[in-house]
């Protein structure tokens, strides 16, 4: 689990951009199955991540904000569970 956040003065220059398909990359390097975000859905689906697939998993947040990505098709089929977050996110 790796935290991205952009400060404001940064925002819409396409640096989180960069993070999130850099991040992505490494995590295919070390071939990830699926992935998971906490944050604005309007931002990850645009790296491919959904809402529906998460609905089988439990999170302490809004579901709306809680999204995940098969980088493996197929990966997240018949799985379910708590996704847990560090505590810091909760603060």
């Amino acid at each position: 689990m790796v935290p991205v956040v952009i400060s404001p003065k940064y925002q819409n220059l396409g640096v989180g951009g960069v993070f999130m398909r850099d991040g992505l990359t490494q995590a295919a390097r070390e071939h990830w199955k699926a992935a998971f975000v906490l944050g604005g859905p309007m931002y990850s689906t645009r790296y491919g991540f959904s809402v529906a697939l998460s609905e089988a998993f439990e999170t302490e947040y809004p579901r709306a904000y809680f999204t995940a990505l098969e980088m493996t098709p197929n990966a997240l089929k018949g799985d379910s569970g708590p996704v847990v977050y560090a505590p810091r996110f909760l603060a």
